[in-house]
């Protein structure tokens, strides 16, 4: 239903659920961020929704192999996304 239904973003609930699934399902939750973000970053521009992509990726560090793919997300972001000046600021941060 989550998967489906909950987008991330300003006024997202998932963080009503997060303790509860990350608990349960963290490779699941993981997954879920990490289509998540990269939907997000490719539609919103500007210094807050970057910051906003910053704080998820802070938060994926800290399931199961997060650091990982953390990393990955943030080689992608940074060949992808070069010219956001902003968003490679915020990327430094992670």
């Amino acid at each position: 239903m989550l998967k489906k239904n909950i987008q991330l973003g300003k006024f997202s609930s998932i963080g009503e659920y997060e303790p509860y699934l990350k608990q349960q399902y963290p490779e699941r939750m993981l997954a879920f961020y990490h289509s998540k973000v990269i939907n997000y970053a490719a539609n919103n521009m500007g210094r807050e929704h970057y910051k906003f992509v910053a704080n998820i990726l802070k938060k994926m560090k800290k399931y199961p192999n997060g650091i990982g793919m953390v990393d990955m997300l943030l080689k992608h972001f940074r060949a992808i996304y070069s010219n956001r000046k902003a968003m490679m600021e915020e990327l430094n941060f992670v």
